[in-house]
């Protein structure tokens, strides 16, 4: 990675090599040799994320990489700090194999057996600088799916019993169609269900946290951010939490509010809402 910030913590490099392994007998397992791959991932590329219990490594983009940095700086303005709070808590960076990793918290420590869904949020899900052909795949797929009518897409969720048991697993490329307006509310219903019980004080924590995070987006005209998601954490412990993730596309918002954005947190606080009536 380039540019990286003095008050970052400073990339390790782990990479194993033959200075590390002079004779058999003197062979020490590397930290990360056995690199386990999250099994809760649901949207983003597979295999780009390492589950080290409490806290993950993300394969990220430069961006993301530096957006982090930022938001962690002296440098980030006052408005702009508290989307810290909405986003996983960001421990650092680490250098494994030749390749770069954010570390961040894990969102799933804490939380018994969690379901879990990635809502992409936005109408408009590519970035200013982006070629035709990029525009033209990213308005595909949001008019294939409930994007068009609600302002967010589901990219995967994970649906378990109150013993663990995978129950459901929807994940790219066939979510974003398999999702539809007519199946939609099924599946929010599952992810706040235990045994087929309606966890209606669920669905108020959900709504209140994601209000919180809309009221931020309202107040910040500093930056907006494409393609980004509210990831949520739903256990059979009566824990939910809803976090904004993927900020890898940020962009100067020239002191506008962030409307895209804010139009697609409202479209889903309308929708989880409607589970109550």
């Amino acid at each position: 990675m380039k540019n990286k910030n003095n008050n970052i913590q400073e990339v390790h490099k782990n990479g194993l090599t033959s200075k590390n392994i002079k004779k058999e007998e003197e062979y020490v397992p590397h930290k990360h040799e056995k690199l386990v791959y999250t099994e809760n991932q649901v949207g983003g590329h597979p295999g780009t994320i390492i589950d080290l219990h409490d806290k993950i490594l993300k394969k990220a983009k430069e961006s993301e990489f530096e957006m982090y940095q930022f938001l962690y700086s002296e440098k980030c303005p006052e408005d702009l700090q508290e989307l810290k709070t909405y986003l996983p808590k960001y421990l650092g960076t680490e250098e494994i194999n030749g390749e770069d990793f954010i570390i961040l918290e894990n969102l799933h420590l804490g939380f018994e057996f969690p379901n879990i869904v990635d809502c992409k949020i936005g109408r408009i899900t590519w970035t200013e600088n982006a070629n035709l052909k990029k525009i033209e795949v990213q308005r595909e797929k949001n008019l294939k799916s409930i994007n068009a009518y609600f302002g967010f897409r589901i990219t995967g969720l994970i649906i378990r019993d109150k013993a663990g048991k995978l129950l459901e697993q929807i994940k790219k490329p066939i979510v974003e169609t398999f999702i539809t307006k007519e199946n939609l509310f099924e599946y929010l219903t599952k992810l706040v269900s235990y045994d087929g019980i309606f966890q209606i004080n669920l669905v108020h924590d959900i709504i209140d946290q994601t209000q919180n995070i809309l009221q931020f987006f309202k107040r910040q005209t500093k930056s907006k951010f494409v393609a980004s998601s509210i990831y949520y954490v739903i256990g059979k412990n009566n824990k939910v939490q809803a976090r904004f993730i993927d900020i890898a596309h940020p962009e100067d918002s020239k002191g506008n509010l962030d409307e895209n954005v804010i139009d697609g947190i409202e479209g889903l606080i309308n929708v989880w809402k409607s589970l109550l009536n």
